[in-house]
């Protein structure tokens, strides 16, 4: 847990919160690099990486919208920075979304694209109580 008494630098929140998608790409080459015969470590491969894909996406409740907030507060305002990534992460949800619907409209029956743009919406419509990045 952070110490809101000591609280990080840019530098120091960026690295932080790229950890979690970085380790996922790791795990994702490891595990191909290790597959060799073995189908299991094939699909580990796969779902790792598409989860730290997934996850460096730049909507703010996912680490990639968290990065572009943090990297865009060192050049702006804090209070800019949060309009411009709720801008964007609106954009690529509604896009997200859209997809996902077209795809499921085509005939599709997986639900997990327009699902994950519904919850990414509902993030998005969270209040997050917390304090903004302090630069040092």
């Amino acid at each position: 847990e952070l110490d809101h008494r000591r609280p990080l630098t840019y530098g120091g929140e960026l690295a932080a919160i790229l950890a979690g998608p970085g380790v996922n790409l790791l795990l994702a080459l490891l595990c191909a690099r290790l597959g060799g015969e073995r189908e299991a470590l094939y699909a580990l491969s796969g779902l790792s990486l598409a989860l730290g894909w997934f996850n460096l996406l730049p909507i703010y409740p996912l680490d990639g919208g968290r990065a572009l907030l943090l990297i865009l507060s060192a050049f702006t305002t804090p209070g800019r920075a949060r309009q411009a990534v709720w801008g964007c992460s609106v954009i690529l949800v509604a896009l997200l979304l859209a997809a996902g619907m077209s795809l499921l409209w085509r005939g599709g029956r997986n639900l997990t694209l327009p699902g994950m743009a519904l919850w990414l919406l509902c993030g998005l419509t969270r209040r997050e109580e917390g304090r903004t990045p302090v630069k040092k």
